[in-house]
């Protein structure tokens, strides 16, 4: 009998040593998990979006030749500054100058023809009258006269004409400003017998410009009127400059299936610095948070790696900073015109009491039913829980850290962000070091987030300011690269050089 117990007593003893050993083993995994963290803290959040575009002139008048000809001088320069009225050029005028001797002579001529044909009307008048002209010689007589009377005026025109090419020769400026461009040279031969000749182009002013920004249809629904600006140019390396959007027009450009909608900028320019075609890559702030909670973006694109220990989700039972879904007041003007679409039954423009209770029932049960059964909370199609485009894995840092998070949140600086949903942040349990890294057990937090910029995104409820938030996961090859600072308290000891035995 008791031969027979032996192996299986063998076979209990080995079966309890292998599940020691990997308890051990996947303890000291989870343990030796350490992360980058971020801590909640209170700042300015600014939402932008981006674009280019060229930098020109408020008016810009192209000044040309009506009449052909050599030019014969040339009075202004590039970057010239010009008066209106002033003379930039003549064109050679002994052509025009004949013409006009020419029609002088005809219009004298139809001059005295003329006086005669008036002369010969007031003869056959008299005639008629003691009734020794004929009724038909004297019609003739007033209708000559009549037709004498049309090619004085056809002269007269000519006349007229012909000053005014010769006047034409003499290129003035229309405005006060200054010479951008000049087409032409001393000499050369203009030709304007079916388009008026460009001789020069002139700015009316460049203490003011403007901006035409491309900006994708994604991001045009928040650019309005008024919005601050900033642009940088690449003649001036690290100084911005601030504008004000102007217009936002209709008509979209198409390009490699790209729509965009041309955004006009106004730009100050006192101190003459810009100039007409510099390439400007503008900044435009379409929404600004000041001293409210926010947490970097890699925060919530953390998803936790294989192998770590996360805890059961929180509750969310009180107001802002405790989890519960924001209040309507808290939230911002844009989400609430879409909560008033959702919740407003009655259509008075506000939410009652009633009304909001449904509100924060719906974003509850919203948030219950995004709640992902690997800790994160993102929905079925993965907009909160599946990797972001260009994450990193479980031993990236910096933004990446994990390889999921939200991908609607981070996807652009004032990119939409879906208010109503909740994303998941992980609270770290261990203390953090001075270098902010941290290890322990993960807690997941469903929180509502606000607008967002490239770095940050304003939290509107779901974690208080100060809590730890796990933002990355460090390598063992990180953690020996990335020691703790001087004199400071490491959790984890003195970093192992590079190549170190274990």
């Amino acid at each position: 009998m008791i031969k027979r117990l032996v192996p299986w007593i063998a076979f209990l003893l080995l079966a309890g040593g292998a599940l020691l050993w990997w308890r051990r083993s996947t303890g000291a995994a989870t343990a030796s998990l350490v992360f980058r963290t971020a801590t909640v803290q209170r700042g300015d959040v600014t939402q932008t979006v981006t674009g280019s575009g060229s930098l020109s002139a408020l008016i810009t008048v192209d000044v040309g030749s009506q009449v052909s000809g050599n030019i014969a001088k040339l009075y202004v320069d590039y970057n010239d500054t010009v008066k209106a009225g002033q003379l930039l050029a003549e064109i050679e005028p002994t052509t025009y100058e004949a013409k006009v001797f020419q029609a002088e002579a005809d219009l004298l001529s139809a001059q005295a023809a003329l006086d005669l044909k008036q002369l010969a009307v007031r003869r056959a008048s008299e005639l008629l009258g003691r009734k020794l002209l004929s009724q038909s010689d004297y019609d003739d007589a007033a209708a000559a006269l009549r037709q004498q009377e049309a090619s004085f005026k056809k002269a007269t025109a000519a006349m007229k004409s012909a000053k005014t090419d010769l006047d034409r020769c003499k290129i003035y400026s229309p405005v006060d400003g200054v010479v951008l461009k000049r087409t032409v040279s001393a000499g050369q031969t203009v030709q304007s017998n079916y388009n008026v000749a460009t001789l020069f182009t002139i700015a009316r002013d460049l203490r003011q410009m403007e901006i035409e920004a491309a900006i994708s249809e994604a991001d045009i629904g928040g650019v309005e009127a008024g919005q601050a600006v900033t642009f940088t140019v690449d003649a001036f390396p690290g100084r911005s400059f601030q504008a004000k959007v102007r217009q936002i027009r209709n008509n979209s450009t198409v390009s490699n299936n790209v729509v965009t909608y041309p955004t006009i900028i106004s730009v100050d320019n006192a101190d003459l610095k810009l100039r007409p075609g510099m390439t400007a890559n503008v900044v435009i702030a379409t929404a600004r948070r000041s001293h409210v909670l926010r947490v970097p973006n890699a925060a919530l694109r953390f998803k936790p790696p294989e192998g770590a220990s996360v805890l059961a989700a929180a509750e969310a039972n009180g107001p802002d900073g405790a989890g519960g879904p924001p209040a309507f007041d808290r939230l911002p003007d844009e989400i609430k015109q879409r909560m008033l679409a959702d919740f407003d039954k009655n259509g008075d423009g506000r939410l009652d009491a009633d009304e909001q209770k449904t509100m924060q029932a719906t974003l509850r049960n919203r948030r219950a039913a995004a709640q992902g059964s690997a800790g994160g909370f993102g929905p079925p199609d993965g907009g909160m829980g599946g990797p972001p485009p260009g994450g990193g894995g479980p031993a990236g840092g910096g933004a990446g850290g994990g390889s999921g998070g939200s991908a609607r949140v981070v996807r652009a600086a004032g990119s939409a962000v879906d208010h109503s949903q909740p994303v998941t942040v992980y609270v770290v349990q261990g203390t953090p070091d001075a270098a902010g890294r941290a290890s322990g057990a993960l807690q997941p937090r469903p929180v509502f987030v606000g607008v967002s910029d490239s770095t940050y995104t304003e939290i509107l409820s779901g974690i208080e300011e100060g809590a730890v938030l796990a933002s990355g996961t460090l390598s063992a090859q990180q953690l020996a690269t990335t020691p703790a600072k001087t004199g400071t308290n490491n959790l984890f000891g003195p970093p192992r050089p590079p190549g170190a035995r274990k």
